[in-house]
């Protein structure tokens, strides 16, 4: 009877010290688990301000080659200053006219450009009249007439700047022509 109660004492000790080490076990795997998921979470929220970082350094960046292409265009174009709300006629570097411009909403929002929406280069597909510059985009830079025009409205996809402005830079301006748009 010795025997069998220090063999039944030997696997309830045996047993007990599974059990314990068990336990044991899923505490460290729960304290891994809970580890994983805040490196996780932490390591999203780096790669969300990375990624915002990486939008505006993109956006820098694509502003400052387009600026610098702008600058060395040797033919007349035309540079668009989104935020600033500018339009400039250049050629070569040299500033040969500046007017204001109003943007058309869906193209800006709060006050801000969408970058990414209006950033780049363009070119000049039509100059049917002296108060409308089609766009190859489907952008249009025009101007309204008259003291009856609405200077509030301003259409889709369009660049609207003064008449006058508009009716001393189209004759310079040619077919290919190109246009930048800027994120300034």
């Amino acid at each position: 009877m010795r025997a069998v109660t220090g063999a039944l004492l030997g696997v309830i000790t045996l047993s007990a010290s599974a059990d314990a080490w068990l336990v044991r076990a899923q505490r460290t795997a729960l304290d891994d688990a809970a580890r994983a998921r805040a490196a996780q979470a932490a390591e999203a929220r780096v790669l969300d301000r990375v990624a915002d970082v990486t939008d505006s350094t993109c956006a820098a960046l694509q502003t400052a080659i387009l600026e610098r292409r702008a600058a060395s265009d040797l033919h007349v174009h035309l540079t668009v200053l989104v935020r600033s709300r500018l339009v400039r006629l250049e050629r070569a570097g040299a500033l040969l006219r500046e007017m204001p411009a109003r943007i058309a909403p869906s193209d800006v929002h709060a006050g801000t450009a969408a970058p990414h929406r209006l950033v780049g280069v363009r070119t000049v597909v039509a100059v049917a009249d002296p108060l409308r510059i089609q766009l190859d985009s489907g952008m249009v830079v025009y101007a309204t007439p008259g003291p009856l025009a609405d200077s509030a409205s301003v259409e889709p996809s369009g660049i609207r700047v003064a008449a006058r402005d508009l009716r001393a830079m189209s004759p310079v301006l040619r077919l290919h022509a190109t246009v930048y748009l800027l994120d300034r």
